[in-house]
């Protein structure tokens, strides 16, 4: 979990959804750079999907959602480079999803860390873009948890890692520190949890 997490800042995934918050609808407040680059992002998600869990996770990531039992029971059979046996990757994924709302509210708290950042001229003003941020975290969530089911830590393809850190760029979001500094506070929240309930630092590690 902490090598698949710190790494997705300024990542997506495919869907109407992508990063942000931003939807293929709202495109008309997009310039056109970045209409561009959220097209080039729909046919080459970061995610490779098609590769990690052998295609079984399919459904959750086109449906932006969480696992359900059904997609867990679909990666039982699917190859995994992970050491970790399915039962305990299951069981570490259930734990996180289980308890999402608290680890991105970890997130959130890092983020209010910084002053100004919700006043006007701040990188989450307005409101409606520190929202679509928040929600964001959810989705790298979402993300780490496809990854930690299917025992895969190099769940992402090139292309469109660098596309999405393309289109936060040209959207003025404010990457580093503050994004990141969200993202670490899952990735250490998650490394809590896990050993709360008894799961070693090895074991969460590797997953």
């Amino acid at each position: 979990i902490a090598r698949s997490l710190v790494p997705l800042t300024g990542k997506g995934r495919r869907g109407g959804r992508i990063a942000l918050g931003i939807r293929a609808e709202g495109e008309g407040t997009l310039s056109e750079e970045a209409k561009a680059m959220l097209f080039r992002l729909i046919k080459r998600p970061m995610f490779d999907v098609d590769r990690v869990g052998g295609g079984a996770l399919k459904d959750a990531f086109t449906e932006q959602r969480y696992l359900s039992p059904e997609d867990l029971s679909k990666l039982q059979d699917a190859p995994s480079p992970s050491s970790c046996s399915f039962n305990d990757r299951s069981a570490l994924t259930c734990l996180l999803q289980d308890n999402k709302d608290t680890l991105v509210a970890e997130a959130k708290e890092r983020v209010d860390a910084f002053p100004g950042i919700y006043e006007e001229g701040g990188g989450l003003y307005p409101p409606i873009r520190a929202e679509r941020c928040f929600r964001d975290f959810h989705t790298f969530l979402q993300v780490v948890c496809y990854a930690t089911a299917a025992g895969e830590p190099k769940f992402d393809n090139s292309e469109g890692t660098a596309i999405l850190r393309d289109l936060y760029r040209e959207m003025e979001v404010p990457l580093e520190p503050t994004m990141l500094a969200g993202v670490k506070g899952i990735r250490d929240a998650s490394g809590r949890l896990a050993t709360d309930n008894g799961v070693p630092p090895s074991a969460w590690k590797e997953a």
